[in-house]
């Protein structure tokens, strides 16, 4: 057996980069001889180990060949006379198909390492066009690589486009887009996922509501604040296309998020607009954190403060004081002070009280 180090840990050593865990891949063996080895079998669709020591992933050599439409119509082949090259040709982006052999000695039969040089993203074979879940990943490459210079390679721009037209992208599952898009916002440029998409048309299939031909480039400088939550980020970027609350609920219809985005979502884009007026309100104050359930979730308050902090600065300070105080409030002793309320009224009352306090 041959074994060689594959992928995004090979590309991030060469652009200089802390590589994350590494991947693996085993030529000339067989699920046999990996098991007698020591190695743990844990994939579903085709054979891919986990070493007995590292617990990294080690796969064996396939071949893959589209059988039916959609990103899981594929049937693969490991048998142990799959070629390293063979491999390497059945992935997406040539500077993801780059091997290093154990000397540490570069395998790159589809010139990765140039493509590195050169900042392009571009696509190994013509294959590409068969497996549509890849109009994502180049999304979310460019998101990762745009602050590095990267640009998309123009064939590989109209390959994408191609399988925009021909309905391929159709196929994706709400689960795929949504798993792609939580790691896109985890990327230096989240904002530049949704532009390249937009740019090869498919922007209104995966994500309804997004207009196209936006400027993206606005949101970039707010966007790479690295200690923003990807909900934040999220919510900013529909905002900014212009979202209201129905187009925020017919998103997340389409889409298969937390639930968490669903409803702070929901509150940012019915309260936004009116967020001054209330914070002028103690009594609208109080209910805005009720309705964002912020006393018993209090992530949910961080995410909403998180968006106003980016959007509206000035109110961010009014709005956290606000929480705080209502938030020092003890229901039990507001429910006994006040024996003639029904508690909810009680607690309530005295967290308006604690506001305008602190407001006097």
């Amino acid at each position: 057996m041959k074994v060689y180090k594959v992928g995004g840990a090979v590309r991030d050593k060469i652009l200089g980069l802390m590589p994350k865990d590494a991947d693996w891949v085993v030529c000339e063996s067989s699920v046999e001889e990996m098991i007698e080895k020591g190695f743990t079998p844990v994939g579903q669709n085709f054979p891919v180990f986990l070493h007995p020591q590292t617990k990294e992933e080690y796969a064996l050599a396939r071949t893959e060949k589209k059988i039916s439409r959609g990103y899981q119509g594929f049937t693969f082949n490991a048998d142990p006379s799959v070629t390293l090259e063979e491999d390497l040709k059945r992935r997406d982006l040539t500077i993801n198909a780059i091997a290093e052999n154990e000397e540490g000695d570069l395998i790159d039969p589809y010139h990765g390492k140039d493509d590195i040089e050169d900042k392009y993203l571009r696509h190994v074979s013509d294959a590409f066009v068969e497996d549509p879940v890849r109009v994502l990943r180049v999304a979310r490459f460019y998101a990762k690589f745009k602050h590095l210079n990267f640009e998309v390679h123009k064939d590989t721009l109209s390959l994408l486009k191609e399988m925009v037209q021909n309905g391929e992208v159709k196929a994706l599952t709400r689960e795929r887009v949504w798993q792609e898009t939580q790691r896109a916002l985890d990327e230096k440029n989240p904002e530049a996922y949704f532009e390249l998409l937009d740019s090869v048309g498919a922007l209104p299939i995966v994500f309804p509501g997004f207009p196209m031909g936006q400027d993206w480039e606005m949101m970039s400088e707010p966007l790479n604040d690295q200690h923003l939550m990807n909900i934040t980020k999220f919510i900013l970027i529909a905002y900014w296309s212009g979202f209201t609350v129905d187009m925020w609920e017919k998103l997340m219809k389409t889409l298969a998020p937390p639930r968490e985005y669903i409803e702070v979502g929901r509150m940012y884009f019915k309260h936004y607009a009116g967020l001054s007026y209330v914070l002028s309100k103690e009594d609208e104050t109080v209910d805005l954190l009720i309705a964002l359930d912020s006393f018993r979730r209090s992530k949910r308050f961080d995410i909403f403060l998180e968006c106003v902090s980016i959007v509206q600065p000035e109110n961010k300070k009014p709005l956290r004081d606000a929480y705080i105080k209502a938030k020092s409030v003890d229901a039990k002793t507001a429910i006994d002070q006040n024996q003639d309320m029904a508690p909810h009224t009680a607690v309530r009352q005295a967290r308006i009280d604690a506001i305008r306090e602190n407001n006097v």
